[in-house]
């Protein structure tokens, strides 16, 4: 096998290529970031039927990653497994397993919370959240969906846009509650669903109407498998560690905490500035200055 043009790991190969690759190779981008464990026994022509492109995108893929070829990108592939079994999380798996017997349970669940962070970080693509960032600034309305254990997060994310000013519509309950919200949707808008385990039927079928009305849609989850993924123009894959022992909302609380900072540093002066007309607004409710009684015990 011929040596890499570059000893750069994967991810950082992926994001700093990430601005100039096109449509069908981004997608090739998110899947290996969030699934490379698999990708790494796949051959390009596997890789190509599984994402429903072409042999050649995959080569010219490696290639625009600085790889002479396929071969090199899935040794790249291999040494981010690697990396993996010598990190934390490879040696967590047969721990968690003695969970139940564990001296120290809790100190189990934060190292595996640890680990997947650890997982993120080496796996997440900084300009993936940017160009998100960007997309949702651009919008007139951001429709964020999430059912279940996903509302809070979908609340969360919601809050965070508000507070910047951007107008939101949030959607945690499905059925009529949903489609009298989503009925308002249009091209000029941005819909973002997180969802993890199932695939709920009405996120599903909200994703197929918006990107029906040209809508695009970001999707965050935590496998690439998910039933949302096949209606995502932006696809984040934020895996959260081994889901047998504990939901955790830690990473994907992460990932979207990042969003809402990249989306702050591309506004830095109307950011701050929605925030002062909401510190007025809240003077106006308590009836005294912002920051008037700073020291008081009162409820914030």
């Amino acid at each position: 096998m011929q040596k890499a043009l570059h000893t750069r790991p994967l991810p950082e190969a992926i994001d700093a290529a990430y601005a100039r690759l096109s449509p069908s190779q981004r997608r090739l981008a998110e899947y290996l970031l969030a699934s490379y464990d698999d990708a790494a026994f796949l051959t390009s022509t596997e890789l190509a039927r599984r994402l429903e492109t072409s042999d050649s995108t995959v080569v010219r893929f490696a290639r625009a990653l600085g790889y002479q070829g396929y071969p090199d990108l899935r040794a790249a592939l291999a040494d981010l497994i690697r990396a993996g079994r010598t990190t934390h999380s490879g040696r967590m798996a047969s721990a968690l397993q003695r969970l139940r017997t564990d001296a120290s349970p809790l100190a189990r669940l934060l190292d595996q919370d640890l680990a997947a962070l650890g997982e993120l970080r080496r796996t997440l693509s900084p300009n993936l959240i940017t160009e998100i960032a960007r997309r949702l600034r651009a919008a007139r309305t951001v429709y964020v969906l999430g059912l279940g254990i996903s509302r809070s997060l979908a609340h969360f994310v919601a809050f965070r846009l508000r507070r910047t000013g951007m107008h939101v519509e949030t959607i945690t309950h499905g059925g009529t509650e949903a489609w009298e919200v989503l009925f308002r949707i249009s091209r000029r808008d941005v819909m973002l669903a997180v969802g993890f385990f199932r695939g709920y039927q009405d996120i599903v079928r909200a994703l197929r109407y918006a990107q029906g009305k040209g809508v695009h849609t970001i999707v965050f989850t935590d496998t690439p498998d998910s039933p949302l993924a096949a209606h995502a123009t932006r696809l984040v894959v934020a895996r959260r560690g081994d889901l047998a022992v504990v939901n955790s909302l830690v990473v994907p609380m992460a990932v979207l905490n990042l969003l809402t900072v990249a989306m702050a540093l591309q506004m830095p002066g109307d950011a701050v500035g929605k925030l002062q007309a909401w510190d007025r607004l809240r003077a106006v409710f308590e009836d005294s200055p912002p920051r008037a009684q700073e020291g008081s015990q009162g409820n914030e």
